[in-house]
C-alpha cells in the first residue's frame, strides 16, 4: 500500500502498530489490525531517517538536519527535542537494562542518552564518516556500529571503550546483524554480504548478493533477508546462505525491512510504498 508520496527511508514496528518516515517530512502509524492510518501524523523540518520504537511507547525519530525527537505515540505530543547538527542521525539502537539509547550520526560521532532524563553520557567519534547502523548486543553489554568510511567496530557499554576495529567494505557499510552461532553478517556499497567473527574481526564468508548497496539486513525463523538498491528482497537459508527467493514487488530501492510478527514482516521502499510479506 502507498503511505507517502515520497521515498520511505525509515520503519519501526511495536504491534500492532508501524510507524514509517519519508522525505515528505511526515511520520505516519498504520494499525496492522485494520491496515488503516491512525489520527497521527507528525511533521518534521527534515526527512526522518532513523526510527525506533521503545516499550515505554516513546518513538525516537533521527532526521537528515541532525534533530533528535522522543514523541509519546499515546498523547501524540513531544517529549524532548535536540539538534545535534553533524550531517544528520542515521541509526538509533536502546538498550533497556542500561537504561540507553544511542545514536549514530553522519559525521561519525556515537552519543549514548539516558532514556529516562535524556542526559548525554558519551558522545564521541568513532568513525570518519557516518555511522549508518547500531546494533545492541546485550549478552556481551556491547554496540557494534558500521560506518561509511568501509569500517565496523565494537563498542564496551560499560565503560565506554573501544574493543575491536576493521575495514569490511571499502566502499561503505549499510548494514549489519549479529547470529551469535555464526557471527557478525555486513552488507556493503558494492552489493555484497560479508560474514566475519566478531570477536576477531576476521572473515569468514563473502559472496554477491545483489547488484547495488544492500540497505538492511534481517534474520528472521533461521532465514536472513537483504534489502537493496536493486528493488529487491532476498532470503537466505542459515547457515549455509542457500538462495530461497527473490522478492520484486517494490519499483524503487528498498531501504528497510522488519518484523511484523513471527509469520510476517513488511518492507519500505523510496516508491513510497509499504509491503507486507508472509514467510512460507
Amino acid at each position: 500500500m502507498r503511505l507517502h508520496a515520497n521515498p520511505i527511508y525509515a520503519l519501526s514496528v511495536q504491534n500492532p502498530f508501524i510507524f514509517t518516515g519519508s522525505a515528505d517530512l511526515t511520520i505516519k502509524q498504520l494499525n496492522t489490525e485494520t491496515w488503516s492510518l491512525e489520527h497521527f501524523t507528525v511533521r518534521t523540518s527534515s526527512a526522518c531517517i532513523a526510527m525506533h520504537t521503545m516499550d515505554s511507547g516513546l518513538l525516537l525519530l533521527g532526521l537528515l538536519n541532525g534533530e533528535f525527537h522522543a514523541i509519546d505515540t499515546r498523547t501524540k505530543q513531544g517529549v524532548y527535542t535536540f539538534d545535534f547538527g553533524g550531517g544528520g542521525i542515521f541509526a538509533i539502537s536502546v538498550c533497556t537494562s542500561l537504561n540507553h539509547i544511542y545514536l549514530g550520526l553522519g559525521n561519525g560521532r556515537f552519543a549514548v542518552m539516558d532514556a529516562n532524563s535524556f542526559e548525554l553520557l558519551f558522545f564521541e567519534y568513532l568513525a570518519q564518516d557516518k555511522i549508518r547502523k547500531l546494533l545492541y548486543c546485550e549478552k556481551r553489554a556491547q554496540v557494534f556500529y558500521a560506518s561509511k568510511d568501509g569500517n565496523v567496530g565494537c563498542l564496551d557499554l560499560i565503560n565506554f571503550e573501544k574493543m575491536a576495529s576493521w575495514n569490511a567494505h571499502p566502499m561503505g557499510v549499510h548494514s549489519m546483524v549479529l547470529v551469535e552461532e555464526i557471527g557478525l553478517i555486513t552488507g556493503g556499497k558494492e552489493g555484497y554480504i560479508r560474514v566475519w567473527d566478531s570477536d576477531l574481526g576476521t572473515l569468514n564468508y563473502a559472496f554477491p548478493a545483489h547488484r547495488g548497496a544492500i540497505y538492511d539486513l534481517k534474520v528472521f525463523n533461521n532465514q536472513l533477508l537483504s534489502a537493496s538498491r536493486d528493488r529487491s528482497i532476498k532470503i537466505w537459508k542459515l547457515p549455509n546462505f542457500t538462495p530461497v527467493q527473490k522478492l520484486t514487488e517494490h519499483r524503487q530501492s528498498v531501504n528497510a525491512i522488519a518484523q511484523q510478527n513471527q509469520h510476517s514482516f513488511v518492507s519500505v521502499s523510496d516508491d513510497g510504498m509499504l509491503v507486507s510479506w508472509i514467510m512460507v
